[in-house]
This record gives C-alpha cells, structure tokens and sequence, in this order.
C-alpha cells in the first residue's frame, strides 16, 4: 500500500487504501467497544497512476495527489457510489479488475511535471522569456522533455484569412465587426462560436469602427471614423447618426455615454432613443479614452479617462448626463499614452495605461472621489502597448498578449502562449468559459482561455522511451539527451520495421549490473527524434558534456559539414555492468561524438578507455576533464583517442560535480561559446564531492598541475553548483537545502593575485575556506541552480527547480531598507497566520540554522489579506498598504514574470 485516507461518519468509518498498481481497496472494521471483532476488506476502484496521497473531502469528493511517477496528475474525483452494492470478490474467487472508473467520476485534473531529474533555463526559441527545459518521468510512466513557458495556454478554436489586414475587432451580440483602414466587415456570431458573414445589419460599414456597444432595448451604438450611428432595434427603422466636424480618432462607448476624440478634443455625449446630445465641456489635447464599466442598475457610466499629449492621464467625474464633467485625479506619465482602458478586476476599479515604449501602468481609482493610488507599470516589450477591458479581464496587446485577472482575490497578470495580435473582443461560445475573437497578421482566430490561475504555465512535452538521466543542448535547439533504465536488457524486437516502441523497447531483470541505454537527439521546436545511437552490452552512459578542444586533429567525417567554425564534441562517459554498491564496474570509457552542424546527428570520432567510472566530465582550458573516484584527470584531442596531461587527487572521496568557475551575466546561456576558444575559457572549475561540499580548484595549462584554492568545513551532499561571480558559488543539495558560499574577503586579492602563470606558484598548506553567506532549506532536493534574467528588461536571478518539479527563484536584495522591511513582514505574517514562529524557523533550518534569506512566498500571501487586516499589518509596520504592496510587486516585477 501507497496511500490512504480516512472518513469518518456518524456512525461509522472506512479506510480508502491504494496499492502499488493504482487499485483502491476499501477497509472496513467491525468493533465492539474497544475490541476490533474483524477486518473486511474489498476492492472498490483502480486509479490510472499510483498518488503520494489521498484526502476524502465532507463535500463526497477524492482527492489523489500525483505520486511523482512522472507524466501524472493530481485528480480530483466525486464518489458516485460507496461500493456497497458491487462489493468485491467471493471467497476464493480471482477478481479481475476492469477497465475504467466504477465507483468513482472524474471532476477535474491538474498535470504534474514531477520528477524533474535535470532542468535548464534557455531561451532557444529567441521568445522575449526564457524557457525551462525539464527532464522528467521514468520507463513506463510517460518519460519526457517537457518545455515549459510562464503563460496561459491559448487554445486556437478557428482561424480564417481576411481580405486585408484588420485593425480592431469589436463585438455587440449576435454582430462582430472587424474594422479595415476605410471600412467595416460584419460577421454573425453563432452559439459555437462559428462567424458568418452577414449581409443584412444594422452597422454602418462605410467607415472605419473604432468602437461598438449593445444598449438597452437591442439598439446598437456605433462609432466611426466618421461619427457616431445609433442603430435602433425596430426592423426598417432609420439610424440616427451624429457627424464629427473634425473626424474621430479615437472613442470609448459605455451604456449611454460615448467619449470621442475629435479633431484633438475629446468630447461626452449622451444617447437617448433617437436622440445624441453633446455636453458643452471638451478636453484638449486628448490621444486615447476610455469608460469605466457601467454599474448594475445604472445606464451610464462614472469616471472616464483621457490619455494626452502632454504626457498625462486624467480621470473626470462624469455625474448625470448633460451636466457639466469635474477632473477628479491627474497622473503623470514618461510619455504620451498609446492606449487606456478601464476594467474591475478583483472587485477594483482599476486604470490601465499602455505606453509606446512598451510599459503597462496601472493605478487603482477611487470609486467615490476618482483618485488614483497604487501606481505600478511593468515593462511588456519593445512595441506599444495597447489595453483592451474585457468582461472581468483586461488584455494588454504587446509583442506577446498578457491577461491582467484575478486569482485569489489577488491582481495577477499572466501572459499567453500564443502569437502577437492585433486587436481582441469578448466572444461567447458554448462550452468555454472565455472566448475571444481576435485579429493578427491579416487573418480572424477565435480562441478559448484555459486555466488562467494554473500554477504550472503552458507545458509541451516531448515524449521519450526510457528513464531520461541527462541533456545537453546545441545552439540550433537540438537536444542530446541520455536514457538509462536500470535491471533492465533490450528486449528483442519481434515487430515489423518501424515499430519504434518496440525497436527501444526493454525487459526487466534481477541482475543488479544490468542497463539498457541510448543517446538520443531530438529537435525541441517540432518534438522530432533526428538521431539515436543504442548501447549494448550492457553499458550505460554516467555523464556527458560538450567540449571544444584547443587543438583538434582532423576524423574522417569532418569534411561533410561546410563550416569554418570549430567543430563541437559531445563526450559521454560510459561505464559497462556497473553496480551502485559497492560502485563499480567491468569496464569504462569515454566515447566522444561530433555534433554536425545543424545538430541533427551524432558522428562518432573514437573512444577512450578508462580505468574507473566516469562520474563526471567538463570542458575546460580547450581539455576535457574527467573525475573518477576522488581524481581529476585532463584530456587533449588525438587522432586515434584522447591524450592523458594530467592526473591529481583532489577530493577525500569521490567526485560528483565539476562546474567551470566562470560567471555570465547575460540572461540566457550562450550555447554556441560555453567551449570556445581556449585562450577564453576559465582555468578554475568548482569540484563537488560526494558528501564533503564543494572545492575551488585550479588548474594550470602549462605545469598540468592541480592546486586547491578554497574548501567547506560543513559536510554537503551537493546535486548542483553554480557560480554567480568569481568569488561566489550557490549550492544545493539532496536533501533540499541551499546555501551561497564566497570565498572570505582577506584571501580573495591573494587568489587573485595567484592566478596561473608559467611558473609554479607557491600555495599554502591548508585551503581557505568559504564564508557562508545565505542557508535556506528550501524542503525538496534541487536538480537545477542557475542565475538568468526571467523576463524582459528584468534583473538577474537564482533559479531553481526541485526534484517535485517547482521552479523558484532567490532575488537578491542589495538595499538594507528592503530587507529590514520584509524581514518584520515575513515575522508579522508568521503570527497573522498562526505560524508557530519557532516551527516555521525549525523548518528553514532542518539542516543548517536559516541565514540572510527571507521567505517570499510568505510575505507575498500579504496583498490576499483582508482590508482590514493588511491595514493592522501596516500599521505595526510603520508602513501604509500601498508601501507594502508596491514594494511585493516591484520585486517580482523586476526580477521575475510574475
């Protein structure tokens, strides 16, 4: 058994228990008083995948939390019966269970990306974020290369070409009119979401529409370049239209109201049945407007907003139709706004502002007086932003669309996974929750919004055959990745050619030196397997690298690429029947390949042998370095096999890690240099031991000779490293914890002034040892740590991704005021929330007392507090809400995509 869960009734209680194979068994006990009397036992139902557990809600819901198989999910299912009826198989009878839920009916799902054995943070696609790169997943439960973006899945529901390309899109129900530089294109829209085109309508199509509202009464309300056109409801009446002396350039229509930009002024009319009136106020210098949401119960709206020229946005009190308007609030801007709009989100009346440079403002509008508080921006992209309010949303169009909604109570903008577009309308559709009908690039898409507050973004996943272990990219978005299943043999391929699950199929055995192994290349963009090279024998691949060597020696299959560049080597290092414990192995080697260059395939050059398992290799100084056991060994190119230069024990026990020592401050790694010259490649490597943390080490080209610079006093089991400057290293290990060492600031001018020269350098006896800077248990073992830039124009961050599949990131906090402040909100939300203060701190610091670190995910349930309560939290803060607020958001903002 795997899980279990209890439910308790008045009268009774049962046990719901799962075994190994999915199948959920109920246990029921029969007791008198205190004794139990006896134990029946029944199958009830069979899950798809084993869960790490379950819960029986009051509500007659299961919930099964995935059990980190790879390719599961967390289900939520409703009880349709409790098994009573069917009860389970006769005394001596086998029971057979059946295909499909019984007792049990799917409510919903939530995919699960757990476990992430190895991740990568690239920016292959050349998108405005990078991408996580995650392997995951074992042989038989869905292994893959997941892709996975910050962004809401935009599922693409119909698309059709349009004679030109369209500008706006605007929708009145049934009517949709796709506005053209100098005319109107009508579609009727069915409950499917189907668009015909409609060749009787009340809309005027002779101009270009720059808005369209329904009023009350089915009467339609439109505006054009031309005007404005009241279409009434009454088949064969006639249109009431109002002509603009100057023309109109922009307009915003709400209820009764309309607000025009003609001729630079932007005036307020009110519309009534048959009639517009115009009130006698005019606002100079106006480029874009916009209307507040119209209230329940009222026919026109409260607030409007203007977008100037001089650099400004201005809120007006618009009182009862055909008095005069009052400017309620001014904010000033870094430039004049491309678009407004005005939306409630999260029971806010909220102000949007599109710049041309690519900045989104918000501001939160009082919805007495109209004053503007909570001022935040955030930086979108290079192009101008333009805000269009939904129902209940709002949609800022940038080089890639963003949605600003709710989520919990909270306002979160979340982008989207999908291509730029033009323009965007509500659109309801049977069956979707959020429809909208959007133009881009010539050509007319409906699309359905999905999951909007998923936590895990959009997610493609490329499917592989056996239990992924380790990756390495090339520049063109190929990928190499090594899949090993243990106790296991090739099974024998009895299908037809072609059969790909049966060509990479295995079969399970009980010999512990048993592997089944393959290197495969696959193209990240299409999911396309290019290139598969099969061991044999047993053998498998431990590690693998990419490498450029400083000398290279011609093979015969150079000539087939045209490339001046230097050629790109993909080192694995093999080992044949070896055995975890003791570890050992019959024999080992290095088998280097050459990437073509296009990444597509794998051209074997030679193979090295070896004398002990590779754990780990790195590229360094134009060699290949190669730890076996507790030594370093340093590799040249040679024509037949690697040459040997250097041999040197540098760990107590055995090496598992070997990272360069080099820091880029660039927000994605640059494939097509992380082996480049040699002359530019850093003559330090940071080495990890198996349990005695990590060690910066130097090596020198020209003595072939080790030197330990810098050691750990606290023993670590490390899984990942990475250097964030010359002097400082982030680490994480197996048992969930992170720490940042920096080597101690008396002896970082005596390192450097030691550097590598032709002559040997004198060093002391003892290494110096690091100066823990932060310690965190983070509760989940780490199996990626990089620093990279998250989002456009963002600042450089730590992240990392954990064993269950989380990606976090550490933000560094280089001004004191900020850290005192969260710091006091970090201990003012542990007693809010009834957080034993020494539980939560026991907890960081399971292993090491917890150091400089703060946790943000606990100071950011801030902004989902009650009113009332974020005021008392302030207060003992010294701080007003909006401080509070300003600063969570500024830090993710800056920092990360959320």
């Amino acid at each position: 058994l795997v899980a279990h869960a209890v439910h308790r009734m008045r009268q009774a209680f049962f046990i719901l228990a799962q075994g190994t194979l999915g199948d959920l068994y109920k246990v029921t006990v029969a007791y008198s008083g205190a004794q139990v009397t006896g134990l029946h036992v029944a199958y009830f139902d069979t899950l798809p995948g084993c869960a790490s557990a379950l819960c029986i809600l009051r509500a007659g819901f299961l919930f099964a939390a995935c059990g980190g198989d790879g390719g599961g999910a967390h289900r939520l299912l409703q009880f349709a019966d409790l098994g009573d009826e069917s009860g389970g198989a006769a005394e001596g009878e086998t029971f057979v269970p059946h295909d499909g839920l019984r007792s049990l009916a799917p409510v919903d799902e939530l995919d699960c990306p757990a476990p992430v054995v190895r991740a990568r943070m690239l920016n292959l696609a050349q998108e405005l974020a990078p991408q996580m790169y995650a392997l995951g997943g074992r042989t038989g439960a869905h292994p893959a290369l997941r892709i996975v973006r910050r962004a809401a899945d935009a599922l693409e529901l119909a698309a059709s070409e349009l004679p030109a390309r369209a500008l706006h899109v605007f929708r009145a129900h049934p009517w949709v009119a796709v506005s053209f530089a100098r005319h109107t294109l009508v579609l009727r829209a069915a409950s499917d979401g189907a668009l015909q085109e409609a060749s009787e309508h009340p809309l005027a199509t002779d101009h270009q529409t720059l808005a369209l509202c329904a009023l009350p009464g089915a009467a339609l309300l439109q505006a054009t370049s031309a005007g404005l056109v009241l279409a009434p409801s009454a088949p064969g009446a006639r249109r009431f239209e109002w002509a603009a002396a100057g023309g109109v350039s922009a307009a915003a229509l709400a209820g009764a109201t309309a607000l025009v930009v003609d001729g630079g002024c932007a005036r307020v009319l009110d519309v009534r049945p048959g009639e517009i009136s115009e009130r006698p106020d005019a606002i100079d210098a106006a480029e874009c407007v916009a209307l507040s949401p119209v209230d329940p119960g009222q026919r026109a709206p409260r607030f409007a907003a203007v977008g100037c020229s001089d650099g400004s946005v201005r809120v007006y009190l618009l009182g009862a139709p055909g008095s005069p308007i009052s400017l309620a609030a001014l904010q000033a801007l870094s430039e004049a706004p491309a678009s407004v709009a005005m939306a409630r989100i999260a029971g806010q009346m909220l102000l949007f502002v599109g710049l041309p440079s690519g900045v989104l403002v918000r501001a939160r509008v009082d919805e007495v007086s109209g004053e503007l508080s909570s001022v935040r921006s955030r930086f979108l992209g290079p192009h101008a932003v333009l805000v269009r309010a939904l129902d209940g949303v709002l949609v800022a169009l940038a080089p890639q669309p963003w949605v600003c909604h709710a989520v919990r109570g909270c306002v979160t903008m979340t982008p989207l996974a999908y291509d730029a577009l033009d323009d965007v309308a509500p659109l309801e559709v049977d069956g979707v929750e959020r429809a909208l009908v959007a133009v881009a690039q010539g050509s007319l898409r409906v699309l359905a919004l999905d999951r909007l507050d998923s936590p895990e973004g959009s997610v493609a996943a490329i499917p592989l055959s056996l239990t992924p272990r380790i990756m390495h990219a090339h520049a063109s978005g190929h990928f190499a990745v090594v899949e090993a299943e243990h106790r296991a043999q090739w099974a024998h391929n009895t299908a037809g050619d072609g059969d790909v699950e049966a060509e990479y199929a295995v079969s399970r055995t009980c010999e512990e030196a048993s592997w089944a192994a393959l290197v495969r290349v696959v193209n990240a963009f299409d999911g396309s397997t290019t290139h598969v090279e099969k061991l044999r024998d047993s053998w498998t691949v431990v590690s693998m690298t990419t490498v450029t060597f400083a000398s290279t020696v011609p093979d015969q299959n150079q000539n087939q690429d045209d490339s001046d560049a230097p050629p790109l080597y993909l080192a694995l290092g093999c080992a044949r029947n070896m055995r975890l414990r003791p570890r050992s192995c019959e024999a080992a080697e290095i088998r280097l390949f050459r990437w073509s260059a296009d990444g597509r395939r794998l051209l074997h050059v030679h193979t090295t042998p070896l004398d002990d398992i590779p754990q780990a290799l790195v590229c360094l100084a134009g060699h290949l370095v190669v730890a076996q056991g507790p030594a370093l060994r340093v590799y040249a190119m040679g024509r037949r096999q690697l040459l040997k230069r250097a041999h040197a024990i540098v760990a107590p026990h055995m090496v598992t890690l070997l990272e360069p020592a080099t820091y880029t401050p660039t927000s994605t790694v640059d494939l097509s240099s992380s082996s480049s010259a040699a002359g530019l490649l850093p003559q330090r490597l940071l080495v990890a031991d198996v349990q005695e943390s990590v060690m910066l080490v130097e090596y020198s080209p020209a003595t072939h000779a080790f030197c330990v610079l810098v050691a750990d006093s606290v023993p670590r089991y490390l899984t990942v490293l990475s250097m964030l400057d010359e002097h400082t290293v982030a680490a994480g290990d197996k048992f969930g914890n992170l720490c940042v060492l920096r080597v101690p600031e008396r002896a970082q001018r005596y390192i450097d002034s030691s550097a590598v020269s032709s002559t040997v350098a004198v060093r002391p006896t003892d290494p110096v040892l690091w100066d823990a800077l932060c310690e965190y248990h983070v509760g989940d073992p780490l199996t990626m740590l990089q620093p990279c830039a998250l989002a456009p124009a963002a600042r450089s961050v730590l992240t990392y991704a954990t064993l269950r599949g989380a990606l976090m990131a550490a933000i560094p906090l280089p001004a004191r005021r900020d850290i005192d402040l969260l710091v006091r909100l970090e201990l003012a939300m542990r007693e809010l929330l009834e957080l034993p203060v020494r539980d939560h701190i026991k907890y960081r610091s399971s292993f090491m007392p917890v150091k400089a670190v703060v946790d943000g995910d606990l100071c950011e349930m801030f902004d989902c507090l009650e009113l009332h309560v974020r005021e008392n939290v302030a207060q003992s803060l010294d701080r007003s809400v909006d401080d509070i607020s300003k600063k969570l958001h500024d830090l993710r903002s800056q920092y990360t995509f959320g």
